[in-house]
């Protein structure tokens, strides 16, 4: 039984990659086990060991090349490895060199395009400012004409609208001094009249009140 054990883990361990140097002493531990033992059987029994002890002594044999061929093969193929990733490592190095030229090449071509780029935009903007600067100065000047124009107008008719307002006032004023002075002439007259009725009045309220006294007088003397 112990053979068994000790095979199958030689035998386990011989096909890893890290513990496969431990199955070469496993493997003859697990092979001199089973000599033991069926040599113990044989002069117990008298009989061979059964299938157990012949399956420990396998696998010990068995893990035995294994260990053996790790111990060859590994370091082998260590060094195909480490070649494999130096190879890897240098076009890793070269693409990344590649990579590196194109991408600054790129962005040399990509900053020259934006160069050129920002040169013609600047250029079309300044075309197109003074383009415009000279339109609006051209607009305003026709602006300004317009209100010049406008400005006259308006002071010649306002001018002329003066002279006629001023004209109709100064007939106007002159007809109502007119009427003002028949008016006057009518109210002078109108007042003489009444003077001259509150004359008469007067005068002959003083005769009767005269006549009422020489009445007064003579009913005063025949009494």
């Amino acid at each position: 039984m112990t053979s068994l054990v000790l095979g199958a883990t030689a035998a386990i361990l011989g096909v890893t990659l890290v513990w496969f140097f431990l199955a070469l002493p496993l493997g003859l531990a697990a092979i001199v086990c089973a000599l033991i033992e069926r040599r113990s059987t044989r002069r117990k029994f008298g009989r061979a060991a059964g299938g157990i002890v012949t399956a420990g002594m396998v696998l010990g044999a068995i893990a035995i090349p294994l260990s053996l061929g790790g111990l060859v093969v590994i370091p082998r193929m260590q060094d195909q490895v480490e070649h494999t990733i130096a190879l890897t490592q240098d076009d890793v190095s070269e693409d990344l060199s590649t990579v590196e030229q194109t991408f600054s090449d790129s962005v040399d071509d990509l900053d020259r395009a934006l160069s050129d780029n920002v040169d013609e935009s600047t250029q079309s903007l300044t075309s197109d400012f003074e383009g415009l600067e000279r339109s609006s100065q051209q607009e305003l000047r026709e602006v300004e004409d317009r209100l010049a124009a406008i400005i006259a107008e308006l002071e010649r008719t306002t001018g002329a609208d003066l002279s006629e307002l001023e004209q109709v006032a100064t007939e106007d004023i002159g007809a109502l001094e007119t009427a003002i002075r028949d008016d006057i002439d009518v109210v002078d007259g109108r007042v003489r009249q009444i003077e001259s009725s509150l004359a008469n009045v007067i005068a002959r309220l003083e005769e009767r009140v005269r006549t009422l006294e020489g009445e007064v007088a003579s009913v005063t003397a025949s009494s």
